[in-house]
């Protein structure tokens, strides 16, 4: 087992981002924490509390602004690593409440009736989700793209019926706070949205001297081909992890190398995820196609192809940045929490080219594992 420390106080990062849409802004708070933490280490002692309890709570949150704000949009959305909850509403909205809506989001107060409730929904959901073929596979995949986490989809599932209150009052108390914690806002600067915020919102006292840990493990990896059943219907999923342990590039360039491969290798969805102790691309489809192979034949990319993907890649950033700002800002937070700066991304430092490209793939090819899972329509 591996531990990451979390600091547990002080001020919350937050970003301003300035976006064309003059009408509305968008907030998400990020907490550094989801379905990969099962298991946290506090005081040296080894804590149970349920890889569901970060959907629980994200979606407790959820329900109490949706309450008393039944005119601002939200999102949730649970990642191994994090959790997020995005609001979408008017800037006089946004500057009537955002005081209210940071104290709400940043108390994370649950009585045991809400958890209850919240527990029994999320249970009701996530099993409801995962007859959805598209949606299990997505789940079920990322045990083997994101390797070292104490994570199945099975466990989740389990964990949603076995959490208690307490497991949930122990990850408020610890991973969902401050200085575990981002916030994101999305607008158009002419409205001077950070004026609206007191500074000392987003400022917090020392509560104690708890230190906790994530518990990680060094899962092996190797190349796999799964074939399970799932009663409504066929599919397939698939992933190339490149790394299960730190790596020696930033996380920034690296991220941009597996965008660029996702954008030479896959036609139909697919996502990177990189972080400190992994790094992986997860795509559908594509069952009967040696991707392992496939990944081999970007070495013979020439320059304009790969030029070519860079701007794909920024295409699709600067188009969420004008058209779906509120993506991108849960986007941009989600990768600060993993110490990513997305901005990145889209102005990418000289060290992304072309030879450090075909370098990187050369470097990784021998140690790329790929795991497929492939679902047929039966009785499960």
């Amino acid at each position: 087992m591996s531990r990451e420390k979390q600091l547990l106080a002080g001020e919350v990062t937050h970003f301003f981002l300035n976006t064309p849409n003059e009408e509305g802004v968008c907030l998400s708070i990020h907490f550094g924490t989801g379905y990969g933490n099962r298991l946290i280490s506090i005081d040296n002692n080894m804590r149970w509390i349920g890889s569901g309890s970060s959907n629980i709570l994200i979606n407790s949150l959820k329900n109490k602004i949706k309450n008393l704000y039944p005119s601002i949009e939200c999102h949730v959305d649970v990642t191994m690593d994090t959790a997020t909850l995005t609001l979408k509403m008017t800037v006089l909205e946004f500057k009537e409440n955002v005081e209210s809506l940071l104290s709400l989001l940043l108390s994370k107060e649950m009585t045991a009736e809400e958890f209850e409730e919240q527990k029994t929904l999320s249970y009701e959901r996530f099993t409801t989700h995962l007859q959805n073929v598209t949606f299990r596979s997505l789940m079920d995949i990322q045990q083997y793209a994101i390797p070292n986490r104490t994570y199945s989809t099975d466990l989740i599932k389990q964990d949603l019926l076995d959490v208690s209150y307490e497991d949930i009052t122990l990850l408020s108390n610890t991973l969902f706070k401050p200085k575990n914690t981002v916030l994101v806002i999305c607008g158009n600067d002419k409205h001077e949205l950070s004026q609206a915020i007191n500074a000392k919102s987003l400022t917090f006292e020392q509560e104690d001297a708890t230190s906790a840990y994530h518990v990680y493990k060094q899962n092996v990896y190797e190349d796999e081909i799964i074939t399970k059943t799932h009663t409504n219907k066929q599919g397939a999923v698939g992933t190339l992890c490149f790394r299960n342990e730190p790596g020696v590039w930033s996380l920034e360039e690296e991220d941009m190398y597996l965008l660029i491969i996702s954008d030479l290798l896959v036609e139909k969805d697919a996502s990177v995820h990189v972080a400190k102790d992994y790094a992986s691309i997860i795509y559908s489809g594509y069952e009967s196609v040696d991707m392992k192979k496939k990944l081999l034949e970007c070495v013979h990319c020439n320059e304009s192809q790969f030029t070519k993907a860079v701007e794909n890649v920024q295409l699709k950033l600067r188009y969420l940045v004008e058209k779906s700002p509120e993506v991108f800002g849960r986007l941009f937070g989600q990768h600060a929490i993993q110490g990513k700066n997305l901005s990145q991304l889209l102005n990418p430092p000289k060290k992304v080219n072309f030879t450090n490209f075909i370098n990187y793939i050369n470097q990784m090819a021998p140690q790329v594992r790929e795991t497929k899972i492939v679902y047929l329509e039966g009785v499960k």
